[in-house]
């Protein structure tokens, strides 16, 4: 047991080494020999190397926190996606919100036009959110503003959500 962990503490101080040297390749393969995913992970997030632990967690079929990966590289095409996989569909109608947005909103906050990829994309997140029968405030909210944006961009009454 004694060398055992004398063994794994080289295997992590190896990795530590090649994550200080820029060395990924040669840090993963000390990385993968940790004995649990958790310690992989535990590892690979706390020294930022979201690509990665994407590709740790999608290997895992871990759907849900590749989805929070994307979201935190503000990569919201593969948030949705992985949110999705996971059936999180709350989760992947913010990511379409937020896509939209990032790509559509001005420095006041104003939307400008969409095109009819964004428009699909809306519609899309709508009915994610119309098969959700949860009324809590969060989707609540999400409904909302999805129905806001959808209504100012389609030229219809936006009174009528108010």
């Amino acid at each position: 047991a004694e060398l055992n962990q004398t063994i794994q503490l080289c295997v992590k101080r190896a990795a530590i080494h090649f994550h200080t040297v820029n060395d990924s390749s040669k840090m993963m393969e000390f990385v993968f020999k940790f004995p649990t995913s958790e310690e992989k992970r535990r590892f690979l997030q706390r020294y930022h190397h979201l690509d990665q632990l994407l590709f740790l967690e999608i290997n895992d079929k871990q759907y849900f926190e590749a989805g929070q990966i994307c979201w935190e590289m503000r990569n919201y095409d593969q948030a949705q996606h992985w949110y999705e996989q996971a059936g999180r569909g709350v989760e992947a109608a913010r990511c379409i919100l937020q896509r939209v947005k990032s790509t559509n909103m001005d420095s006041r906050f104003m939307v400008l036009s969409l095109s009819a990829q964004d428009l699909a994309l809306l519609e899309k997140g709508k009915v994610m959110l119309d098969i959700i029968t949860s009324e809590n405030v969060s989707e609540t909210y999400l409904r909302l503003e999805f129905n806001l944006i959808f209504q100012f961009c389609t030229g219809g009454n936006i009174d009528e959500l108010l």
